[in-house]
């Protein structure tokens, strides 16, 4: 409807108007008219001929260019045409949305549950409100889109379809229906009026009393949509409306339709007093009476409806007679003292009929001080409320005294119903209790213990409060209207408004894309409807509204030290005289004389209705504790200063300290509440706590107490004496404060931040925290405050939460200036270290102990000087380590620790405070365990560095002992633990260590004294499970050590590698001596060895002595910094150690007996490799002169060896078999682990021959059939484990990205490997290269390309079936990526040698010999493979039918007889065919058939078709 675009270009392209600011320049402003000149051209006429008449875009008729006298009748006849269209379109449209209507509700009745409607989920919800979001803008399109006669005649079809069905179900449809009939339309005089009301109200209001029910609840529903837009025509239906609403709101009719009575009327207030664009605006307007190009949008105004006085003067009126004299006959119901004489119902439906009227008129309602609105002051007040003082001007003088004075009124009533509320709830308790007292307060109490009453006291207190507009969904709508937009954006111009800007930007025109222009608006190059123009100023209309919600609250704060403020607060005597003298005097308009007074401030009313809330969130009722939080959140969100008084309330009510407070914003005494131990009172102060503790979740409050010293002081005593008030309530309500307690906590924790301290008071003030803090994590003393008689220790869970807060408060000005507060803090982690053993507690003294070392800085701790050399805290502290592990999942199950609620998240900061993190390991090679935590290591290392020179080594010793006692630790849950803290203890001790030691004779003694005698012992303990861990703590020493300090340590582990590790001597003789210690054993020094090769690389003299990630990430920069200058023969010496001594041992030992074995020497191979590479690559990256000719290769050495196992005679076959496992393992970890494409291919590409020929099975001849039984089996396992191998080469393209040299290697392995004897190698090779070319197909060259095509097609006549196929599938995969041309080429070439191969008639009884055979061996062979390839190219087009696709159809067909071909290529041929048929004679076959000929088609027919029964 709204397809005309607004923003066609007024200015020239590339001109600087003189109206426009200096500087800025309009580009591609003609773009629209050359888009729009399109349609203008003789071609593009002509092109529409050539449409077939079927098609909508057919104009023969007007297919011509036409003269300027002609334009207006040709246009003329055109809309005419398109109104007669549209006339009968509308009337079918409207068919379909009434099936809609008659439709709804059916899918609920024939559902899932046999009659009975499902309940309805969230998606349902979301699903029906997009679906009337869809339905309304649709209807009012259309209504808006459609002139006046069509508009008749479909509202005549609207009235019919309303008269005659009532559709209960769909009467939010018709209401959304209703609403787009009777909106007001733009008038020929300017004016504006609604036809569709004037049809539809006497259709809907005839005999609405004589209607049932169902039929009244349609009508009302249908007529709160119709009024929604009338405007000023409702003004006319005066009777009908206040008939209407007589009829809805009485009390005869069900709620139902009371409830769709309370719709009307806030409907048609809303229609009465707000601003919306008029609904006929919404439609397109041609621009200068030409179709199809873009319009302004300033050469049509929107129209918008204002409202005016009689409309308010009338909303006045309906609000005096309808809600505010029912309000006035409360007072008669409220003298009914009795208790069950009350009628609650028709206090909830006063209620409920003023939060509808409210939601409706809202916006009309202004503070009181808005009649000192004036020309003078227009800056103090919000533009809402300057366009709401013009209008109330233009209304009576009576309605002008309601604008500005209801909302103080019914602020002021709801306050007193809030404060009679919290005077029936302060003792109103689940049961039927009979005293005195509560009988003598029985209205009271019926009111407080009303929930429906209570949410809609709470919800009328968030209008008045909250709410300054009708809209609240401006946001919502907003986003919707960006998608919208983004849809219609015109990719066409887009892409020419891109283009234009990079140019302009590469011309230096225009800056770069970091800084950019908007590309909507008029001139943006982009085309919006008008309705969408319309909206978008509506949802600006709105916003603005929400905005007024938060600045006049603003505006309220300032006027208020100049204003009274007219009032008291909340009052807990509030009883039934009081709201009966209210409701005489205030809320009978005809009685008030009085005008409003400027001078007046409504805010302490808001602040009434804020400590109401506190009052319905103390409430006895869950329910209306939920609602008396959402309301003081809500009024928090405009009034958020209101929290700075009322947090210390707050805080005393949790205290308990508030005995002289009791009713003071609105919360009761709890000190009162625990002087009797009755149950009522526990269940009360139960209520209480919950209803505060709740208050404190909000955000404006956790911000005060976040800003103050005083109020963080009494939240930690809160929070860290919870489970003593805890115990002062009834059993069932322990559980559920500990929830409330615990959201406080997070709301603490997810916003703490560090307070710069001002003045003494605020180091007073935090000294008294941290006092309290330590004696109640070293449990001292009493609470006095509770309990004056009974001295309790501090529950568990109290003192983990005053160790969180001592962890997370303390800072490093309480470091440097209270040395008496460090020693006590110092003293509170060794009592629960050493007390509190697997407790939480004991975890988090862990992380404060790191803490306060890290705030330390450099400076040593004397009080750490006895206790590390302690022995009984030494054990103590690793045995906390241990716990501090989380539980072995394979011993005690995967399920997650039983903590109490909040547990984790203290012991979470805990553990991120142990230590700083760093970056480790700084390598690809990742950690070997995932249970090693490095922070452990950096705790212990950090310590030791902190005691003095004389006290290190003894320390030192202790821990060590502690660890080797540790990883003896016989088999139970706690031993992967206990294993993995031996690694951190040996990590965290050597570090240091290495850290203070300097010359070399210091290093030597530390290694051989210390840290050596230890390693051996434990290496020789642990099993091989632990490998991992001390893994990982060997390579945390290395890494910022240098060369010589960690020497003596690849010499020893180098040394116990030639004592134990298996050697081959001589095939006689294949087990020595040295295997007698165990291949465990084994395969522990080999992998420590290849530990300390992954971190030898970042010890080569060409890396830079400062790097960003050691000077700003790492812990220990200093240390590491100097291994530029000492480090080069340190580095040569061990390098030479490595290719001299350990290369010969793992080679002589690749057939190792024991898998695991294997394994790491694979994994050392490679280390060796990688080690090398990364030197050579930081030679090169390095300026100085770098001694290369020291430096071996031992790469050449490894290749050579591993590549010479099949033509050595020194092994057996067991032998070579396990070789070639070994090197599997090392194809496999050079593949996954290195990081250089160019380098690892030197040693992958080399090997990949011996993985081929690894592939082939080797006959054994033996005679020993146990032997070769063992030699079979393990055969078989590489056969398998190679397969995998290769596999996983094809399909990894890192290696070769880039480097066609390394292609070319491939192929020739390839083409070797094809010409293999064993058809195992070939079939392997041909799976290979099919991989190969998917992963490289675009890195192949041409000729790359076309030998990769020959290798295959030479495999399409092997003598192996699988062999050929897996040739046949490679091919089908290379030709699906070759070009048409080119394989039409080769299908002329192989169809010409398939139609000479086929073959000739048998010879019966005769055998050929000589050169018969062979000639006959020759044709089978061009016969098959010509055959294949024309399959494989039929094969590789299963969406399309290419011109050589039936070409090479018909010359396969001639191969699917018995007499022409063999049983192979006939079942080739029919496979091919067959699958043909299946992908292309479909829907489709129509088009594909085009391509044949008709002998081709006979030839395809003849393969894939049925034979006859009589053929």
């Amino acid at each position: 409807m709204s397809w005309i675009p607004i923003g066609k270009a007024e200015r020239n392209a590339c001109v600087s108007q003189s109206g426009q600011t200096k500087g800025v320049w309009s580009y591609g402003n003609e773009i629209p008219e050359s888009v729009a000149g399109i349609t203008e051209t003789k071609t593009y006429w002509a092109e529409l001929r050539k449409l077939p008449k079927q098609s909508l875009l057919y104009q023969a008729e007007t297919s011509y260019q036409v003269n300027s006298d002609d334009n207006a009748s040709l246009l003329s006849d055109l809309l005419r045409e398109a109104q007669y269209a549209l006339e009968d379109w509308v009337v079918s449209f409207l068919e379909r949305i009434y099936d809609i209507f008659r439709s709804a509700g059916e899918q609920e009745k024939v559902g899932k549950s046999f009659g009975i409607a499902s309940r309805h989920s969230s998606a349902d919800a979301s699903q029906a409100k997009h679906f009337n979001m869809i339905l309304k803008q649709c209807l009012n399109q259309v209504f808006a889109s459609i002139d006046d006669k069509n508009f008749e005649t479909a509202v005549r079809s609207v009235e019919s379809f309303l008269r005659n069905e009532s559709l209960p179900l769909a009467s939010k449809f018709s209401s959304i229906l209703c609403e787009a009939v009777c909106a007001i339309r733009s008038c020929d005089n300017d004016g504006y009026h609604s036809p569709g009301l004037d049809i539809l109200l006497p259709c809907l209001t005839k005999n609405l009393a004589s209607k049932s029910k169902a039929t009244a609840l349609y009508r009302i529903r249908s007529l709160a949509g119709a009024v929604r837009l009338a405007g000023p025509s409702v003004l006319k239906y005066k009777n009908e409306i206040n008939s209407i609403l007589e009829y809805a709101l009485g009390e005869i009719h069900g709620k139902k339709i009371f409830k769709a009575g309370c719709k009307f009327l806030r409907h048609l207030l809303s229609s009465q007093c707000e601003c919306y664009p008029i609904m006929t605006e919404y439609g397109a307007y041609l621009s200068d009476g030409i179709l199809g190009k873009p319009s302004c949008l300033g050469s049509k105004s929107i129209k918008w409806h204002v409202p005016i006085g009689e409309q308010i003067d009338f909303n006045t009126k309906i609000l005096t007679n309808v809600v505010f004299t029912r309000l006035s006959g409360l007072t008669t119901l409220s003298g009914i003292t009795a208790w069950d004489s009350i009628n609650l119902l028709e206090w909830r439906c006063c209620l409920k009929l003023l939060k509808y009227s409210l939601r409706g008129s809202i916006s009309m309602l202004q503070e009181s001080d808005g009649t000192l609105v004036s020309d003078s002051n227009l800056d103090s007040f919000h533009p809402h409320e300057i366009f709401l003082n013009s209008i109330a001007k233009s209304a009576s003088k009576e309605s002008w005294q309601y604008i500005y004075t209801v909302r103080g009124i019914l602020s002021d009533f709801i306050g007193l119903l809030l404060a009679l509320i919290a005077n029936g709830s302060e003792l109103a308790v689940d049961g039927d209790s009979k005293d005195l007292g509560i009988q003598k307060r029985s209205f009271e109490n019926a009111i407080a213990s009303d929930v429906k009453i209570c949410k809609e006291t709470s919800l009328i207190a968030s209008l008045l409060s909250v709410r300054r507009g009708v809209f609240t969904n401006c946001v919502d709508e907003k986003s919707i209207w960006k998608l919208q937009k983004s849809i219609l954006d015109d990719r066409m111009l887009s892409t020419v408004r891109k283009e234009i800007l990079a140019v302009m930007r590469k011309s230096g025109q225009m800056k770069p894309p970091s800084i950019l222009l908007y590309c909507d608006g008029e001139e943006g190059g982009k085309s919006l409807p008008r309705r969408m123009v319309a909206a978008r100023i509506f949802y600006f209309f709105q916003s603005l509204q929400r905005d007024s919600s938060f600045e006049i609250p603003r505006r309220l704060r300032r006027r208020r030290k100049s204003v009274q403020s007219g009032g008291s607060l909340l009052a807990f005597s509030t009883g039934l005289s009081e709201l009966n003298e209210f409701i005489n005097v205030s809320l009978d308009f005809t009685k008030r004389k009085s005008p409003p007074k400027g001078d007046q401030c409504n805010l302490y009313l808001y602040e009434r209705l804020t400590d109401g809330s506190f009052a319905l969130a103390c409430h006895t009722s869950a329910q209306v504790r939920a609602l008396g939080y959402r309301l003081a959140e809500n009024v928090f969100s405009r009034f958020g200063w209101f929290a700075t008084e009322r947090v210390p309330r707050l805080i005393s009510s949790l205290l308990l300290c508030d005995s002289n407070q009791k009713g003071k914003h609105g919360v009761l005494s709890c000190d009162e509440l625990i002087s009797d131990d009755s149950t009522t009172n526990k269940k009360r102060l139960s209520d209480v706590l919950k209803g505060v503790s709740n208050l404190l979740h909000i955000g404006k409050v956790v911000k005060q107490i976040i800003f103050s010293e005083i109020h963080r002081l009494n939240i930690v005593k809160i929070l860290c004496r919870s489970q003593k008030i805890i115990s002062l309530l009834p059993p069932e309500e322990m559980q559920k404060m500990t929830y409330y307690y615990h959201g406080i906590f997070t709301k603490i924790r997810s916003k703490y931040f560090s307070l710069s301290r001002i003045g003494n008071r605020s180091e007073v003030v935090r000294r008294e925290c941290f006092d309290f803090l330590i004696s109640a994590v070293r449990e001292e003393g009493k609470d006095q405050e509770i309990s004056n008689d009974v001295t309790t220790s501090v529950h568990w869970r109290d003192r983990l939460m005053s160790g969180w807060f001592l962890l997370t408060f303390v800072d490093e000005q309480d470091m440097n200036c209270n040395e008496e507060l460090v020693d006590d803090m110092w003293h509170s982690c060794f009592i629960c270290l050493l007390e509190e053993q697997g407790q939480p507690i004991q975890k988090l003294s862990l992380g404060l102990i790191g803490r306060l070392i890290a705030l330390s800085g450099n400076q040593k701790v004397s009080i750490l000087q006895g206790k590390m050399t302690d022995e009984i805290f030494c054990n103590e502290f690793c045995k906390a380590l241990v716990y501090n592990h989380r539980e072995d999942a394979s011993i005690v199950g995967s399920n997650r620790a039983q903590w109490s609620l909040g547990v984790e998240a203290m012991l979470k900061d805990s553990q991120t405070n142990i230590a700083p993190r760093i970056v480790f390991p700084f390598k690809r090679m990742g950690r070997g365990s995932t249970t090693f935590m490095i922070s452990h290591a950096q705790l212990l290392s950090t310590m030791l560095s902190k005691l003095d020179e004389g006290h290190q080594r003894a320390s030192a010793k202790l821990f060590l002992e502690c660890a080797k006692r540790l990883a003896s630790s016989p088999p139970s849950e706690d031993q992967r633990n206990e294993l993995c803290t031996s690694a951190e203890i040996f990590a965290g001790i050597s570090s240091a260590l290495l850290s203070i030691t300097i010359s070399n004779e210091e290093i030597s003694d530390a290694w051989n004294l210390i840290l050596i005698p230890f390693f051996s012992d434990v290496m020789n303990i642990i099993p091989i499970s632990a490998l991992a861990s001390f893994s990982d703590a060997v390579r945390f020493i290395l890494q910022y050590s240098k060369h010589k300090q960690h020497e003596p340590l690849t010499m020893c582990i180098m040394s116990k590698i030639e004592e134990k590790l298996w050697r081959r001597e001589s095939r006689d003789n294949e087990v020595n001596a040295a295997s007698t210690d165990g291949f465990t054993e084994q395969s522990k020094w080999i992998g420590i060895m290849c530990s300390v090769l992954i971190e030898l690389d970042n010890k080569i003299k060409t890396l830079k002595p400062k790097t960003w990630y050691l000077t700003e990430m790492a812990e220990k920069p200093e240390s590491y910094s100097t291994v530029a200058n000492d480090g080069d023969s340190d580095f040569e010496s061990i390098w030479s150690v490595v290719t001299s001594r350990l290369v010969p041992l793992m080679l002589g030992a690749l057939a190792h007996p024991y898998q695991k074995c294997r394994e790491q020497i694979a994994w050392c191979l490679f280390c060796i490799c990688n080690c090398y590479i990364k030197f050579l690559q930081q030679s090169k990256r390095c300026q100085d002169d770098v001694p290369e000719k020291n430096i071996a290769d031992p790469g050449s050495l490894i290749l050579k060896t591993l590549c010479g196992l099949k033509d050595s005679p020194d092994y057996s076959p067991k032998e070579l078999q396990l070789c070639l496992t070994t090197t599997r393992f090392f194809i496999f970890y050079c593949l996954h682990y290195g990081d250089n494409k160019f380098e690892y291919a030197k040693f992958i590409l080399p090997l990949l021959p011996i993985a081929f020929e690894a592939v082939k099975p080797d006959d054994q001849g033996d005679e020993d059939s146990a032997v070769d039984s063992d030699v079979r089996m393990l055969q078989a396992q590489v056969i398998k484990g190679y397969r995998y191998t290769i596999a996983e080469i094809s399909a990894t393209c890192f290696m070769t990205y880039n480097n066609s040299g390394d292609i070319s290697k491939v192929l020739a392995s390839l083409d070797d490997a094809t010409h293999h004897d064993s058809w195992q190698v070939r079939h392997t090779a041909t799976h290979f290269l099919r991989c190969f070319h998917g992963c490289h197909k675009f890195l192949l060259t041409e000729k790359q390309l076309k030998k990769t095509t020959r290798i295959v097609t030479k495999l399409l006549a092997d003598e192996r079936k699988e062999v050929s196929a897996a040739a046949m599938s490679a091919l089908t995969g290379i030709l699906a990526s070759t070009l048409i041309n080119d394989i039409e080429i080769m299908v002329d070439k192989y169809a010409v040698k398939a139609n000479k191969s086929v073959m000739k008639k048998k010879h019966q009884g005769k055998e050929l010999f000589g050169t018969a055979l062979e000639n006959e061996f020759k044709r089978a062979t061009k016969q098959q493979t010509s055959v294949y390839f024309l399959c494989a190219a039929v094969l590789s087009r299963p969406y399309d039918t290419p011109k050589f696709v039936p070409k090479a159809l018909a010359a396969l067909s001639k191969h699917s007889y018995e007499r022409t071909a063999p049983f192979t290529v006939r079942e080739a041929v029919k496979l091919c065919c067959r699958e043909y048929k299946r992908t292309h004679m479909t829907d489709n076959w129509e088009v594909h058939k085009q391509q044949f000929t008709q002998e081709q088609l006979e030839a395809l027919d003849d393969v894939v078709s049925t034979p006859h029964y009589y053929a």
